[in-house]
């Protein structure tokens, strides 16, 4: 199979060795055959509802990624909408704290805590701001409009 080289489709006098290293990393990447191994079997969770002793998995490379495959840990929605922005899971978490100087190697101490944050679900306006506020049980009056000149 020929190596497919997008410096060889430039003029001439483009074809230099910056060029070449600048496509070489990036363009030709995208344009060669790809190398794909056929493979078979699951990927995700092998205890549970349905899984039974006869089905192949694909082994993990680490212990970790078999733990917490496919799992995503934190969900981004876009604001005012349930679409997904961005998710990271949780050994990419762990990751990140690792990067940071984060002590990793006890999760328990990771996510304990003596606070948490509460949702009550309410117009925070309404409840602060209680006063300017008032409760009419059969609802506002019903006002006439007409077309009187």
């Amino acid at each position: 199979m020929a190596r497919v080289r997008s410096l060889d489709f430039l003029p001439e006098i483009f074809q230099t060795d910056t060029n070449n290293q600048f496509l070489s990393s990036t363009l030709d990447q995208l344009v060669q055959e790809p190398k794909l191994k056929p493979t078979q079997g699951l990927i995700g969770r092998d205890v549970g509802v349905g899984v039974t002793g006869i089905d192949k998995y694909l082994v993990e490379p680490t212990k970790s990624r078999s733990n917490y495959q496919l799992e995503p840990s934190v969900v981004n929605l876009a604001p005012g909408t349930q679409t997904a922005e961005d998710a990271i899971t949780y050994p990419g978490m762990l990751s990140a704290l690792g990067v940071e100087n984060g002590f990793v190697n006890k999760h328990d101490r990771l996510w304990k805590s003596e606070q948490y944050s509460w949702d009550p679900n309410i117009d925070f306006d309404k409840f602060i701001n209680f006063g300017q506020y008032y409760w009419l049980p059969e609802g506002p009056e019903t006002v006439n409009v007409s077309k009187n000149i």
